[in-house]
């Protein structure tokens, strides 16, 4: 088994270093899929580029790849006026960048794949275990229940999130991501390369879990300001829920652990 990792950048930067350092003892390759603007078009922060361009350098990236999204008047961020059609379009793009990643894996021999974001944090021995279990019985999908973080990496959630996260994932010759709902539990539709009932083998891995970083950011008003929903009429029903947890997080973190989180180590030494 060769095992590549793509991550899409452009949003959380600042947490890609960490997450890459935690797991590249159990990969055997890893590229990134960078954005120069967001997609309402707003100009990338130019630490991206220096923290992206020094993994490379230092052997922790194989490759980086540019995703061309120039500015457009048909992604701005228009907050209410955009609709589905924009939504629609953002996903197709979202889906089209994962794949530069996955072609890339391809092309570099890879037969298995985990596709990430830059605030997924998993630890490199459960990586080296369950890629022994899936080889070992022919696993080709996989997925893993996740415990959220709050303001600080070393806030992390009493209860695990309600949804599950793709883990890895068999690489077949003519895989691409796509848009699925037809996994046997409730994940992200458009990062996974498909599920067959008939054809795949999948299993769900209970004895470790990811590590989700979603609501530690340097700024978090930035994340909340890229995210694609941004595209819908009703986006403050998804961007003001995630916006008051976390300032609701926040205060209570100015007084000590938030409520419904537990204190734990910095397992992966993150510094923001």
């Amino acid at each position: 088994m060769k095992l590549g990792v793509t991550y899409s950048l452009y949003n959380g930067y600042e947490l890609l270093p960490f997450s890459v350092k935690a797991i590249r003892p159990a990969v055997d390759y890893i590229n990134v899929v960078y954005q120069d603007y967001s997609w309402f078009g707003k100009p990338a922060d130019s630490e991206m580029y220096e923290i992206v361009n020094k993994l490379k350098g230092e052997g922790l990236v194989d490759n980086v790849l540019k995703y061309d999204i120039p500015p457009s008047d048909d992604y701005k961020d228009t907050k209410g006026n955009a609709g589905k059609a924009t939504y629609k379009k953002n996903i197709a793009r979202t889906l089209e960048k994962r794949n530069l990643g996955i072609e890339d894996l391809k092309k570099n021999d890879c037969d298995y794949c985990m596709i990430l974001d830059v605030d997924e944090f998993y630890r490199a021995e459960d990586i080296e275990k369950a890629t022994k279990f899936i080889e070992k019985n022919g696993i080709t999908v996989s997925c893993v229940s996740s415990y959220p973080y709050a303001i600080k990496p070393t806030y992390r959630s009493k209860t695990k999130q309600e949804f599950s996260f793709q883990f890895i994932m068999k690489l077949e010759k003519d895989a691409k991501c796509v848009f699925c709902d037809t996994f046997p539990c409730l994940v992200d539709p458009i990062r996974s390369l498909g599920y067959d009932r008939k054809k795949d083998k999948f299993y769900y891995f209970t004895d470790f879990t990811l590590h989700h970083m979603s609501l530690v950011r340097k700024d978090f008003s930035e994340k909340i300001s890229s995210t694609i929903e941004n595209s819908l009429k009703n986006a403050t029903d998804f961007t003001g829920g995630l916006e008051r947890k976390f300032e609701s997080a926040k205060n209570q973190a100015a007084a000590g652990v938030p409520q419904g989180y537990i204190e734990v180590p910095n397992e992966f030494g993150i510094e923001l």
